[in-house]
């Protein structure tokens, strides 16, 4: 009787026995590394398209500095003309004076910029050189500064009104120094600067290549929102290595399945131990990253190791680089408090020259009024460069403390001046420091010119975590109300409590102004 023969039914199994061990394990392999594969395309696809982004910001970032360097000089030229227009006396100031006067006003800014003085009917007092005679133009009511483009001759004109009225000051910020101001200070491949106001427009830098069809634009406000800075930049496409690094997975998974079950055993799995234990031997502080040795012949697997330790050696350098940029940011935030420092010395210096030289009382006065505010302004600017760097805002009262000092020592000669301290030490940031000095300075004038013994308190307490009160207190402003210049001296102090962000609370006698400000 012969033997029976076994018989297989027809199936999927039967189907995958009949297949070499290669081919099976390329199959097993393909199947359950595709989601691995899967998934590190979509995570190489989505580092990619951050990295991209990334760049995005980045030139964005860099046209907002442009915008803020344009912002500054325009700010300083603003402050170079309310200085000239009331430095300078329309009755009694010669060109000559005048003319020096814009000199070092000029000398002082950081880019060119043509300055002229007028008298209030029009009429030219001084100018700098190559200043056109025949510019003026009108600024709208109630406003001391305005500032306009000029699209013809691609320049930016300001306007600044002096106080009282009797004078006004023009400056021009000619083409060369907007596209110079405006130029990034990093590399762009491909970027468009244009200044707008109104219908009134310019274009300060083109296209550097053919115009991208479908750009990225940033918008930014110039001198309090007169005027628009337009920037539009290149996007940047997908680079070559990022294009390998969203391709790679694929390759791998590729390779992975076709080397079979040699590639699972002996150039897969040995190889990626040792890897594996070489990434969890690895540490960051002890020394760059050692690809292990193997005798494989995968070259994916060393190929892994490298690209690792191509990303170990990148984040060593970028953290150098950051560490080395974060240095010298420091640095020059440094040397920019040094510079307004010297700066704010040689304003006082010229207020003290001119004083020296009033022809009469009136001049030295508001001299004198002036260089207090300066000096304000200078010991905030020395306090901020001693607390730079500090995390908690600025220690507020040794600003106090030295400020009150300069006033006792530059008030008048004919009034008597005495000034006790009561503060808590706080500390605040550096927009507050500011206009709590100013503030202080504009009510200790005021008493100045209300008595000829002024007896002042000053006193800052904390309320809570977030608030502190700060009171000044004196008889001698009892009488500020009947003094002439005392509308001017209230538009300013409710000016700087607005900025404070708090109301000025008065007992009936008004001889006590107290304010809350923020805390850190």
């Amino acid at each position: 009787m012969a033997p029976l023969a076994m018989k297989e039914r027809p199936g999927p199994i039967s189907f995958l026995s009949r297949l070499s061990t290669g081919i099976k394990t390329f199959i097993l392999l393909a199947v359950a590394l595709f989601p691995l594969g899967l998934i590190a395309l979509f995570a190489s696809w989505d580092a990619s398209s951050n990295a991209r982004g990334e760049r995005i910001d980045e030139a964005r970032l860099i046209t907002e500095l442009a915008a803020r360097r344009m912002t500054e000089t325009i700010e300083r030229s603003t402050l170079s003309l309310r200085v000239a227009s009331t430095a300078v006396d329309p009755d009694a100031a010669s060109p000559g004076e005048c003319r020096e006067l814009l000199a070092t006003l000029s000398n002082i800014e950081q880019a060119e910029v043509r300055l002229a003085i007028f008298r209030r009917n029009g009429e030219l007092i001084c100018a700098s050189n190559n200043f056109p005679a025949a510019l003026r133009f009108d600024a709208p009511p109630g406003r001391l500064a305005v500032t306009q483009l000029d699209s013809e001759t691609g320049t930016i004109r300001i306007r600044v009104n002096s106080e009282d009225g009797r004078t006004f000051g023009l400056a021009i910020l000619p083409r060369s120094t907007v596209a110079e101001r405006t130029r990034p200070i990093e590399q762009i491949e491909n970027y468009l600067f244009t200044l707008r106001q109104g219908d009134t427009s310019f274009l300060v830098h083109p296209w550097s290549s053919d115009a991208p069809s479908n750009p990225v634009r940033s918008t930014q406000q110039l001198a309090d929102g007169q005027i628009e800075f337009d920037a539009a930049f290149e996007v940047v496409p997908l680079r070559t290595s990022e294009w390998v690094a969203i391709i790679l997975p694929l390759l791998m998974w590729a390779a992975g399945a076709l080397l079979g079950w040699f590639a699972v055993n002996r150039l897969v799995l040995r190889p990626l131990a040792r890897l594996q234990g070489a990434v969890s031997r690895f540490n960051h502080d002890e020394g760059d990253f050692i690809v292990p040795a193997t005798r494989s012949p995968a070259a994916e697997i060393r190929e892994l190791g490298t690209a690792f330790h191509a990303v170990v050696s990148d984040l060593k350098a970028n953290e150098t680089a950051m560490a080395n940029a974060l240095g010298e940011q420091a640095r020059l935030t440094r040397e920019v408090h040094h510079r307004v420092k010297n700066n704010l010395q040689i304003v006082a210096s010229l207020l003290n020259l001119h004083a020296r030289s009033a022809v009469n009382a009136d001049t030295a006065t508001a001299y004198a009024s002036i260089k207090r505010r300066v000096d304000a302004l200078a010991i905030v600017q020395r306090n901020l460069l001693g607390d730079h760097g500090a995390a908690d805002g600025t220690s507020l009262r040794p600003i106090v403390s030295e400020l009150v000092s300069t006033l006792q020592q530059g008030g008048p000669e004919h009034v008597r001046v005495s000034i006790s301290l009561d503060i808590v030490d706080v500390r605040v940031a550096q927009e507050i420091a500011v206009a709590v000095c100013f503030y202080l300075t504009e009510l200790v004038e005021l008493s100045f010119f209300c008595a000829e013994a002024v007896d002042l308190s000053i006193k800052l307490e904390p309320i809570d975590e977030e608030c502190a009160s700060l009171t000044l207190e004196s008889e001698a402003l009892k009488a500020a109300p009947d003094i002439p210049a005392y509308p001017r001296y209230r538009r300013v102090i409710e000016g700087l409590a607005r900025q404070l962000r708090a109301p000025v609370e008065q007992n009936s006698a008004e001889t006590r102004y107290e304010i809350k400000i923020p805390i850190l």
